[in-house]
């Protein structure tokens, strides 16, 4: 009959440990930067955003929801400042929600 004692903690002592090793997965996953992409050298043609002439153009894709959108859009105006030294910087943000949750 001991050992039946000790079934109920050890499975608690799992259980939670499990938990905490998907919270700190997730919290990792959510930290983690994507690939960097690279931006074209010449404007799509076929594009329905109109290019600012002559000047720098920065757009910025984001989802509503994902965590790090501010922190996307503030690293995008602090580039458009430190780019406006030789002309001002055009800014567009384009916003996505999907219509099925991920």
């Amino acid at each position: 009959m001991g050992a039946h004692r000790l079934v109920l903690p050890i499975l608690a002592v799992l259980s939670s440990a499990t938990v905490i090793a998907g919270a700190a997965a997730l919290i990792r996953f959510d930290g983690t930067a994507g690939v960097a992409g690279r931006a074209p050298l010449l404007w799509p043609v076929n594009s329905k955003l109109t290019k600012a002439s002559k000047r720098p153009q920065i757009v910025v894709f984001a989802h509503p929801k994902c965590s790090c959108t501010l922190n996307n859009l503030a690293l995008a105006l602090k580039t458009g400042q430190a780019a406006a030294v030789d002309a001002p910087v055009f800014g567009c943000g384009l916003f996505s929600s999907p219509k099925v949750a991920l």
